[in-house]
C-alpha cells in the first residue's frame, strides 16, 4: 500500500501485535509465556504487543520471522503502516 492510500484511508491499518494474535498465535493455540519462552522474549513484551500497547520492534520482527518463516520485513512494514496512519490522523484531528 502506497504511503498516501495509508495516510487517506478511513480505517485504520491492522496494528502488528494484532496481526500476530488474530492471524498466528490464535492458529496454533500457544500461550503467550510459552510463546514467549520459544522465541527468546519475555511475556510482557508479547503480551503488549497483542494488545497493541507496544511497537514492533526490528528484534522481534526477526524473531517472529524465524519462528513462522517469513520475512522480518512484513512485521516492519505492518508497524510503519500503522504508525503513519497513527500520525496522520492525529494531525487531522488537531
Amino acid at each position: 500500500m502506497t504511503r498516501k492510500r495509508i495516510i487517506d484511508s478511513k480505517t485504520s491499518p491492522p496494528h502488528p501485535g494484532r496481526v500476530l494474535k488474530d492471524i498466528f498465535l490464535d492458529e496454533i493455540d500457544i500461550s503467550l509465556s510459552e510463546f514467549a519462552k520459544i522465541i527468546k522474549t519475555t511475556r510482557q513484551t508479547i503480551s503488549q504487543l497483542v494488545n497493541c500497547k507496544r511497537s514492533m520492534t526490528v528484534d522481534i520482527a526477526f524473531k517472529l520471522a524465524d519462528y513462522f518463516q517469513n520475512d522480518p520485513d512484513m512485521w516492519v512494514t505492518l508497524q510503519k503502516d500503522y504508525d503513519l496512519w497513527e500520525y496522520a490522523n492525529s494531525k487531522k484531528a488537531a
